[in-house]
């Protein structure tokens, strides 16, 4: 049974498949009733502000819940089943047109974060979604300053700015901040 295609999607899902995408989806009393394909993403659909970094990314399309089983939390766990197939050095990113709030809100309750939103033609914005990188740093804080907690000072607002959740445990002194660095020894 289909979600619901029109012919212009049918094709495109069979040229997903062929491409070798992997189809996710939840299937109740022999329904399907939300669907979600994975595939690694191509250079036009990652955010130019990720284009350097080096991770492997992801791109989660053509998702599509039944009419009749809106509102039961259905896309959420499919993007959450997603994320979970995902090795843990790879991310995923997913897009959906500005105008699609329904969709933003699911994909929001995944547990993604907004990070870009770009014009992809003179008539189409999209907004970008990825889960929440997080990152735990042990090293020294300054004071002292030189060497690696210099680097460690720096690398933080970097890191707050690419919206990377991250702690610094300071394994060199008592000096914590009351937030994101942590004395390791107090």
């Amino acid at each position: 049974h289909e979600v619901g295609l029109s012919p212009a999607a049918r094709a495109q899902i069979i040229e997903f498949a062929r491409s070798g995408a992997e189809c996710f989806g939840i299937v109740e009393n022999g329904q399907t009733l939300s669907v979600a394909w994975l595939r690694p993403a191509v250079a036009s659909v990652i955010p130019p502000s990720l284009n350097g970094d080096r991770i492997n990314y992801w791109c989660i399309e053509q998702c599509v819940t039944a009419r009749a089983a809106r509102g039961r939390g259905l896309y959420p766990r499919t993007l959450r089943a997603i994320l979970a197939r995902l090795p843990k050095s790879d991310a995923a990113i997913i897009y959906t047109h500005t105008f699609n709030h329904a969709s933003q809100r699911g994909i929001l309750k995944a547990g993604f974060e907004p990070i870009a939103t770009r014009t992809r033609s003179p008539w189409t914005r999209v907004s970008y979604f990825r889960p929440p990188a997080s990152l735990a740093i042990l090293g020294s804080y300054p004071p002292p300053y030189g060497g690696v907690g210099i680097h460690v000072q720096r690398l933080m607002p970097l890191l707050a700015a690419r919206n990377v959740s991250f702690t610094v445990y300071n394994a060199t002194s008592d000096i914590g901040d009351g937030g994101r660095v942590i004395p390791v020894f107090s």
